[in-house]
């Protein structure tokens, strides 16, 4: 999926997505991330380092939650987003920085940093509400920090 930057715009409610998807993994918010996908949605994962990960329909979305279980916090930061919509339909392309902690307490440890983009296609259903109907996360980049962590 491609977008044409030229013509593609900014859409306050198709922004609300990544920004509750990002909040509902941060959170392990399963029922919050079911809430911003199409039930027969399919999430690809292209990570650099791993396997990739496909999952369909809201039986097999929460194991998103799961694979992020194996770092104890994470932390999403949701950048840039442009979007074209034609009628009821739309993509749009997602910038996002995705931290994973490898440690709870406050002290040292260390950061997985993902530099993703999430290419994503939607739907408007009937009652006007957005929601995703396909989304491919492709990481750019991928980088080892160490870090002071802080509380909770």
């Amino acid at each position: 999926m491609t977008i044409d930057i030229a013509h593609a715009v900014p859409h306050d409610g198709l922004a609300a997505l990544s920004y509750r998807y990002a909040a509902a993994v941060d959170h392990r918010d399963v029922a919050a991330l079911l809430g911003v996908f199409d039930s027969e949605a399919t999430l690809r994962a292209h990570p650099v380092d791993r396997n990739p990960m496909v999952v369909s329909t809201h039986r097999e979305l929460p194991k998103i939650i799961e694979a992020v279980k194996h770092w104890p916090r994470t932390f999403h930061v949701v950048g840039q987003q442009l979007y074209q919509l034609t009628g009821r339909s739309a993509e749009g392309e997602i910038y996002c920085v995705a931290h994973h902690f490898s440690s709870p307490q406050p002290g040292v440890g260390d950061d997985y940093v993902m530099y993703i983009r999430y290419l994503d296609a939607y739907a408007q259903m009937s009652d006007g509400r957005w929601l995703i109907t396909a989304r491919d996360v492709v990481t750019d980049a991928v980088e080892r920090r160490d870090v002071t962590a802080g509380g909770p």
